[in-house]
């Protein structure tokens, strides 16, 4: 006999506004042009998309003197000014297809640099939209900030305090209260993006109905794997998973309620197939506000 559980899916979850606006900038610069067409580095930072622009004809690399003439893609995470200066040096035609709301980021910096600031930038060591926001401001009035046990012993009288738009809003505001506390004279500017913001509140309301979590994303999605952490912290249980190859009923067994949600750049036809895969391995009574996916459900339910 088929188990039976309860699938829950996230209110919110899935592709941002910057994720499919970069995918669609790419794949129409590809459809209107005959020559090369290239992105640097990971236009998104999930494994599906990636493939489906290669299908699509649309080449790859990690370093500017691999790109060959044509056409040069920026990613949705931004980039530091020296590689446009870079990209234009070479007689490249860029395309930025950076999000808008990273885009702002820079640009708080450059004022607050400009202004005689010191920034404290709270993100991942190494992410690209860290090294993008580095690249737009003089590093020596920069630093990292991983977590509170980072933070300087002092700080310049003109220090602010920013974040890399997928962070978790929970660390960010324990983070500031301790800035506060210690500098009250420290500028705080929020600017983790919205859509990170509504992901991880529906993440936290979907965590706390469920014995299991699954989020769909890559490992080298930030807010992915802020997802896991999130909903890990909560039911206990949560897993990443890149593929509906991925589910293991073993991992399932004696479990009633699991959720599903998806870091901003999972595509919907991902979310789709990890929906109609465990309608292929459990008795599914879904849950979900998006009537796509409950469509997917009842059509896998016939078969």
């Amino acid at each position: 006999m088929t188990a039976k559980i309860k699938l829950i899916v996230a209110r919110e979850l899935g592709f941002c506004m910057g994720v499919r606006r970069s995918i669609d900038m790419a794949l129409s610069v590809r459809q209107q042009s005959d020559g090369n067409v290239t992105i640097l580095n990971e236009l998104v930072h999930n494994r599906d998309v990636i493939d489906s622009l290669s299908k699509a004809g649309i080449g790859q690399t990690f370093d500017m003197e691999d790109v060959s003439p044509g056409k040069l893609i920026l990613s949705a995470h931004g980039v530091p000014r020296k590689t446009l200066e870079q990209a234009s040096a070479r007689g490249l035609d860029v395309i930025d297809t950076t999000c808008p709301l990273v885009t702002k980021v820079h640009e708080l910096v450059e004022k607050l640099i400009d202004s005689g600031y010191h920034i404290l930038v709270f993100g991942d060591p190494d992410h690209d939209e860290i090294r993008g926001i580095f690249g737009h401001g003089d590093s020596r009035m920069m630093t990292l900030i991983t977590s509170a046990s980072d933070l300087p012993k002092t700080i310049p009288d003109r220090c602010a305090l920013i974040s890399q738009t997928t962070q978790n809003v929970d660390d960010f505001a324990k983070l500031s209260d301790v800035l506060r506390n210690r500098f009250p004279t420290i500028e705080i500017h929020e600017t983790i993006c919205n859509p990170t913001r509504q992901r991880q509140e529906a993440a936290i309301e979907l965590a706390r109905r469920c014995e299991f979590v699954y989020v769909v994303g890559s490992a080298s999605s930030a807010n992915s794997m802020r997802l896991k952490e999130i909903t890990e912290g909560i039911c206990g249980r949560s897993m990443l998973i890149e593929s509906p190859d991925q589910i293991d009923t073993a991992q399932l067994e004696g479990v009633s309620v699991v959720g599903l949600t998806a870091g901003t750049s999972s595509p919907d036809s991902l979310i789709a197939a990890v929906i109609k895969r465990f309608c292929s391995l459990f008795d599914v009574d879904l849950v979900t506000s998006h009537p796509e996916f409950t469509r997917i459900a009842t059509e896998a339910g016939k078969q």
